[in-house]
């Protein structure tokens, strides 16, 4: 009996346990944001900074979870900090004696910095909210004595970078970091369901679509999603840093894949279900793990000679020919994604590949309608300032623009983060008023001030882990130590802490306002832009194919690919693949075409691509075709002579696929 009820009574202790175990990774965040923050504030007192607590409040913002983002989120936040220093005395500079003036150039800052914040990504997009609130912080305390602007600069810049530095030391001496291996697994994981699905294609080459095409639909944004935990990488590592063009390129590859992936499925589709059979059974089975050859840098040589084979291939047939093509694209895409997995391994064995930039706005709509809402918050917040002469205003201004230009490129999002902002920022002005009422008057020493500290922001910060509650959990532990004031002679007066208070999170408030009542462009408003700006770069390609490169075009599809919302319809990423091979093939055919005497009909389906005319498109790739049939004794290689059909009858078979979206309006 004893030994039956012992595991049950076992099992309160266990469950604690995994309790525990649990929640012992966000206490020890807790405590290295806690010791960041005590760090910066014992500093800033020791150098007599005149107000230490934007050195508190830097440490708490700058500090993540994850090492690579505390490290890259510092090294922006101290670029953004120069830049809105810099601004602010400049500002001051072109309007010392004109209030008005001085306060539009301010909101235009603003909404400028939330124009770039909106159209950059990851911790280059916080870079720019900080140089437009950086400003704000700067001109609330210059705008009574203009004259001290350059000085009060070179305070707030002082206090803001030494909080940057300390946090970031704490999180680094107190952290090796995982953000590599998370991206290789990551990797991995796509490289390998990728891989497994085109192995799973030519194995049913016969079979319907239906399921493997909603598995590539998923996969193109989870390769998009892949960017964020690429800058964490490049953020924690010096040498993965020094070779970031090769993660680039991996993730490029896995849409070069995606891309292959989609145009074999469409050509099998095509295909008797005999023939489709015949072409799945004779291409190599280059995708499964054979024995004794697993791990990434086996399957990045495997795939390299397997698609350096397919190219070389003597084949008979245009379909062949395609197929083998794209098969060996797919492979060198796959090989790519290896080949980044194994720079997170072992960078001594990567081989290095440059990703083609391309300068691409992907969409200006959503930046500008974020600008406008910055734009509006911060004018009506300097207004009300103005109007009312409240003491505590510039504070009000402050906390407006912060909240606008931090959650507006959230956009849907945005709204329900500034409730949560705000909420987050009532909790911590509550327990801000406990420490500094209840807690700090019967304590001395900074040992005691810290200990407190400690006490309040270290669950703040654990809390802040859990996805349930960052949203309140995050702008309380950014909060506290600008609602508490920490000063060197500590002022306990409740008037003004409650009017500084009323201004933190009154203007948290009013900027959940402002992106309440203006809201941002819809998710799949955004897709179908992005879609649509696709083939409208498309129709120019084929006007004017000279000014597109096959690498520039794939950078720039991939960069809208990038830039999909999540959780709109997959099918967008399904279009701009398709408009990705379709210019791809329609370059290759420029190539192709002198070879063959067939300018002609290549001008005539380039003219009906550039208008949208799916008809006409298809009427002159069949004469375009024929041309290259009838010409198959000319000197050309058999191969090109085969590859210059592949290019037209997989352009066919894309704009059979996707016809209403090829001959879709461009508004």
């Amino acid at each position: 009996m004893t030994d039956a009820l012992a595991p049950m009574t076992d099992r309160p202790a266990r469950r604690a346990s995994k309790a525990a175990t649990a929640a012992l990774p966000a206490i020890l965040y807790g405590l290295r944001v806690s010791a960041g923050v005590c760090l910066a504030l014992y500093v800033a007192f020791f150098l007599q900074l005149e107000n230490p607590s934007w050195a508190g409040t830097s440490a708490a913002i700058v500090a993540q979870p994850v090492l690579g983002a505390s490290l890259r989120k510092g090294a922006f936040r101290l670029i953004g900090t120069v830049m809105g220093a810099v601004a602010s005395v400049l500002l001051t500079a072109c309007f010392p004696q004109n209030r008005l003036g001085f306060l539009l150039g301010l909101a235009l800052w603003c909404a400028a910095c939330s124009f770039m914040a909106t159209l950059l990504v990851n911790f280059a997009a916080y870079g720019a909210m900080l140089a437009g609130y950086t400003l704000v912080i700067i001109a609330s305390s210059s705008i009574a004595a203009p004259d001290q602007v350059f000085l009060l600069a070179v305070s707030r810049a002082s206090e803001i970078g030494l909080g940057v530095v300390c946090g970031t030391v704490v999180m680094a001496v107190t952290d090796i970091g995982h953000s590599r291996e998370a991206l290789q697994a990551a990797f991995a994981g796509i490289v390998g369901e990728v891989a497994s699905g085109l192995a799973s294609q030519l194995a049913h080459a016969t079979e319907p679509d239906f399921d493997r095409r909603d598995q590539r639909r998923a996969l193109v944004a989870r390769v998009a999603g892949l960017d964020p935990l690429l800058d964490q990488a490049i953020g924690e590592s010096p040498s993965v840093s020094a070779r970031r063009t090769t993660l680039r390129a991996g993730v490029n590859g896995l849409f070069m894949a995606l891309s292959a992936w989609r145009s074999l499925a469409a050509h099998l589709a095509h295909l008797p279900p005999e023939q489709a059979k015949a072409v799945g059974d004779s291409l190599p089975g280059t995708f499964a793990d054979p024995p004794g050859e697993a791990g990434d840098l086996a399957k990045r040589n495997r795939w390299a000679r397997a698609a350096n084979v397919l190219r070389g291939s003597a084949v008979n047939t245009a379909t062949s020919r395609l197929a083998a093509d794209r098969v060996a694209a797919a492979l060198d895409g796959l090989g790519r994604a290896a080949n980044a997995t194994v720079l997170l391994t072992d960078s001594r064995q990567t081989d290095p590949i440059r990703a083609v930039p391309d300068s691409l706005m992907p969409d200006a709509l959503p930046a500008l309608v974020n600008a406008g809402r910055v734009f509006i918050a911060v004018l009506a917040a300097v207004l009300l300032y103005v109007v009312t002469a409240w003491p505590s205003g510039p504070t009000f201004v402050t906390f407006v623009a912060i909240t606008v230009l931090l959650l507006s490129p959230r956009n849907e999002q945005a709204f329900a983060a500034t409730i949560g902002f705000g909420a987050g920022t009532l909790l911590t002005a509550v327990l801000a008023a406990i420490a500094q009422f209840a807690l700090l008057p019967n304590h001395e020493g900074f040992g005691s001030f810290a200990a407190i500290v400690a006490v309040i922001l270290v669950p703040l910060a654990a809390l802040s882990t859990r996805p349930d509650f960052s949203g309140v959990m995050v702008p309380a532990s950014m909060n506290f130590i600008p609602l508490l004031g920490p000063t060197n002679a500590i002022s306990y007066n409740p008037a003004g802490f409650y009017n500084s208070a009323l201004a933190i999170v009154g203007g948290c408030l009013a900027g959940a306002a402002v992106l309440r009542a203006i809201p941002p462009v819809a998710p799949e408003t955004r897709a179908r832009r992005l879609a649509g700006l696709t083939l409208a770069d498309l129709r120019r390609l084929a006007r004017r194919p000279r000014r597109f490169s096959p690498d520039r075009w794939r950078s720039r599809v991939y960069g809208r690919l990038i830039a999909l919302p999540p959780d709109t319809d997959p099918a967008h990423g399904s279009q701009l693949l398709a408009a990705l091979t379709v210019g791809l093939q329609t370059l290759a055919l420029r190539d192709h075409a002198p070879l063959f005497h067939a300018e002609v009909p290549l001008a005539a389906f380039e003219r009906a691509l550039s208008t949208g005319n799916v008809g006409d498109s298809l009427d002159s790739l069949r004469q375009l075709g024929d041309g290259f049939r009838d010409q198959a004794n000319t000197p050309a290689d058999p191969q090109t002579w085969l590859r210059a059909q592949a290019a037209a009858q997989e352009i066919v078979e894309t704009l059979k696929a996707y016809p209403a979206y090829f001959g879709a309006a461009i508004r």
